[in-house]
C-alpha cells in the first residue's frame, strides 16, 4: 500500500484501534469541544447558533480548517457527532453513541475512563 500520514475512519476501525497521539489528541480535542458545547443546551433553547462548525473549531485548536474536517470525519464516521445545519455545518455530539464504540477502542477508554484526561462526563 502506500504511507497515509492522515489519520482515516478505516484506521479507526481496526482491530488494535490504536491511534497516533497527536492524531488521537486532537480527535479528542474536537470532541471535547463539541461535547462541551452541546451539553450547554437545553432541549427548548434553538441549539445551532451555540454549536461549533469547523471553522470555530480550527481557531479553537489553531490547526487548519481541511485537517479539522478529516477529523471531524472520522468523529462522524464513529457517530459520535452528526452535522446540525449546512451552512456553516455545526455539530452536534452524540452522548450515547460513545457505548456503541467496541469498549478495547482508544476513544471509548478515553471518553470513559475517568481517570483519562479526555474523560467525559456523560449524565443519563
Amino acid at each position: 500500500m502506500y504511507n497515509r500520514p492522515l489519520l482515516v475512519a478505516s484506521d479507526c476501525q481496526e482491530e488494535d484501534s490504536e491511534l497516533p497521539d497527536p492524531q488521537k489528541e486532537l480527535i479528542c480535542q474536537l470532541a471535547r469541544s463539541i461535547f462541551d458545547a452541546t451539553n450547554g443546551l437545553s432541549a427548548a433553547e434553538n441549539a445551532e447558533e451555540s454549536l461549533p462548525s469547523s471553522v470555530d473549531l480550527a481557531k479553537l485548536t489553531g490547526i487548519s480548517k481541511d485537517r479539522v474536517k478529516k477529523k471531524l470525519k472520522v468523529l462522524m464516521q464513529l457517530g459520535l457527532i452528526r452535522p446540525v445545519s449546512m451552512s456553516p455545518k455545526r455539530y452536534k455530539f452524540e452522548r450515547f453513541a460513545i457505548y456503541e464504540l467496541p469498549t478495547d477502542h482508544d476513544l471509548y477508554q478515553d471518553f470513559c475512563n475517568p481517570q483519562s484526561p479526555f474523560y467525559l462526563q456523560i449524565n443519563d
